[in-house]
């Protein structure tokens, strides 16, 4: 590993193969470009029962997974028990997205449903016990939910028409009002492609859209930041402050700028050349992991591995192999990224953990499952800010990955100690909870 050296432009990094760099290329084409057909939006319908009993609400370190019959569970890996959420997963009915709130044991996922060739939408919110709290028919099966960091607001986004063009739009449902009638979902803004994060306080968000807007606050306060905005995908906010980092073009550079809201002021973080960058920002605000992709490659993150020490103002690089997603630890001290193995197939990846005190440490080599690598791979800047894939205490990795038999399998790995991953089920997908007291 090289020693940090002052914040500047990034490294260049060895070009794969032509053929092998090609397949990705083609692979993310696909998975960009595969989903339904943008529907026209009708206000949801809500289904609120009355609220959980306090004995519901999750302990941490709870996996939420789908199983190889498609269908949502909830596991504990270190007791055994487990909670079946859904049972009627079919060639048409399909789920998928759940996404853990930050603050409880609430538990979102969407249910879509094919009706003559139309996709068809539900919104599902439920505690550990498997009880619903929210449900909500939605003419579109949003492809993506996250979160505010309050756990009072989820945000969707989903398919839209505007004018007779197809778009995404973004909604954000109340989660705090039992009041089935009144108006929950607000729609914030349409763009295509969209991005976005939200600011520390679960009120505001911040939001790169069209590939050239970014725009801070809410749809009442709405702060225009430019409309030259270049060369990334999910914007950042960095924890527990007033500072975001996005990229700009400036003086027909592009430059990743770290800016204060509040006090007006900003600072250059690097200029790049690279097509665009990933941001994963850590949860104390303190670091900053950046992925560089230098070919014009359709995924968000496929290049070197950049670690930026915003407190120091040096960076230094972690791998300049190709990275194509990373997860940051809850407690803000290890970075878990899927390195690329060049020489291998399509999906092959190298896990690796880089911690400031200890370095990198090699933990597994796996194949990951299609729904994995096409949905959520090619995304993963945006997906690091609502999931993960780390559990509460900063102790277990799970990831979903072929197993020797050729068989989507759910994995469990404990850092810390340093074990082999352990087979805890049978299935393609699986995320920890995020919250970390028990009630």
């Amino acid at each position: 590993m090289q020693g940090k050296r002052d914040i500047g432009p990034m490294l260049n990094y060895r070009r794969l193969r032509p053929r092998r760099a090609l397949g990705w290329v083609l692979l993310a084409i696909c998975c960009l470009t595969g989903c339904s057909a943008p529907l026209q939006g009708e206000p949801l319908t809500f289904v609120v029962p009355p609220p959980p009993a306090e004995e519901n609400l999750a302990p941490a370190n709870l996996l939420v997974v789908r199983e190889a019959d498609g269908n949502l569970a909830i596991l504990n890996p270190e007791s055994g028990s487990r909670t079946q959420l859904t049972a009627d997963a079919s060639p048409t009915v399909l789920y998928g997205q759940p996404v853990w709130a930050p603050t409880s044991g609430q538990l979102a996922w969407v249910r879509s449903e094919i009706q003559r060739s139309t996709f068809r939408g539900q919104i599902m919110v439920t505690d550990t016990a498997g009880d619903v709290q929210t449900q909500a028919k939605t003419p579109f099966p949003p492809f993506y939910m996250y979160w505010n960091p309050m756990g009072d607001r989820l945000s969707l986004l989903g398919n839209w028409v505007v004018e007779g063009a197809p778009t995404i739009a973004l909604n954000i449902i109340d989660m705090d009002s039992r009041d089935a009638d009144a108006e929950r979902m607000h729609l914030w803004d349409t763009g295509q492609p969209f991005y976005y994060s939200w600011a520390p306080d679960g009120d505001s968000l911040m939001v790169h859209r069209d590939m050239n807007t970014v725009w801070v606050g809410s749809i009442e306060d709405p702060k225009l930041l430019t409309a030259q905005a270049v060369g990334f995908g999910a914007p950042v906010w960095l924890a527990g402050s007033d500072e975001v980092v996005y990229g700009d073009l400036r003086d027909g550079v592009a430059t990743l700028v770290q800016a204060n809201l509040k006090t007006a002021t900003e600072k250059i973080l690097t200029w790049y050349q690279g097509s665009h960058l990933a941001l994963y920002p850590n949860p104390l605000g303190t670091r900053l992991a950046v992925v560089e992709t230098k070919d014009n490659m359709t995924v968000n993150a496929f290049g070197p591995l950049h670690m930026y020490f915003l407190d120091q103002d040096t960076v230094e690089q972690v791998t300049p192999l190709p990275v194509m997603a990373a997860f940051w630890s809850p407690d803000g001290a290890s970075l878990l990224f899927w390195e690329v193995d060049v020489e291998g197939a399509i999906g092959s990846f190298s896990l690796r953990v880089w911690d400031e005190e200890t370095g990198i440490r090699d933990l597994a080599s796996v194949m990951v499952t299609p729904d994995f690598l096409q949905r959520y791979l090619p995304f993963s800047d945006q997906y690091a800010l609502s999931h993960t894939l780390w559990s509460a205490d900063s102790r277990m990795i799970a990831f979903a990955a072929y197993s020797a038999a050729g068989e989507n399998e759910i994995f469990v790995q404990d850092v810390k100690v340093g074990t082999s991953p352990k087979r805890v089920a049978s299935g393609d997908l699986a995320f920890w909870s995020r919250h970390t007291a028990t009630k």
